[in-house]
């Protein structure tokens, strides 16, 4: 059993015997919930900003669009917000070897990813509810973790792992077409 699965756990087992107490002894239970919930996403946020500077600048917004196309250089990241909604291109971005993880943190959050063949693509989802559209292929989740890879993953060179951390998360990855080159038509 992975962290995230014992944490979610936890977090959804926690939850339903403070409704339970709550509902016994009619208190009102979503008045300590929420604030306290604030205060620990706040406390982990400072904690994790601090923890590991390695993997990219965190940004914080209340909604936030991410468009990537064309030639740009990808770099680790995490952002949160409450709606985030994420385009990456890589087909002609200039990915280093090795991992280049997007850690985004919503509320809702949406993720379109485009890649070439050559690439490895992994996510590890940690929402309650994850709806995936991968290379064609639909799957749903609830409740739980949601993990995949590539098939390519553990040979590529260059890897993009998606880790979103949220409510819902739509995630559609396709790959993109072979680029033909002038020199052979």
């Amino acid at each position: 059993m992975k962290k995230s699965e014992i944490i979610f756990g936890a977090v959804i087992l926690i939850a339903g015997a403070l409704l339970l107490i709550g509902a016994i002894f009619d208190i009102d239970v979503w008045g300590l919930i929420c604030p306290a919930g604030l205060i620990a996403l706040g406390v982990w946020l400072i904690y994790r900003t601090r923890k590991d500077p390695r993997e990219g600048d965190v940004k914080i917004r209340f909604v936030g669009d991410t468009r990537r196309r064309g030639v740009w250089q990808p770099e680790s990241e995490e952002i949160w917000a409450f709606v985030l909604e994420t385009v990456l291109d890589f087909t002609e971005a200039e990915l280093p070897d090795g991992e280049t993880t997007y850690r985004y943190g919503a509320f809702v959050n949406e993720f379109k990813v485009t890649v070439p063949t050559d690439i490895g693509v992994a996510i590890q989802s940690f929402a309650f509810v994850t709806e995936t559209r991968l290379f064609g292929t639909h799957e749903q989740t609830i409740m739980v973790p949601f993990e995949w890879q590539s098939e390519n993953f553990d040979t590529a060179t260059k890897k993009v792992v998606l880790k979103p951390m949220c409510f819902y998360a739509e995630v559609k990855i396709q790959q993109s077409e072979p680029q033909i080159e002038s020199g052979d038509l």
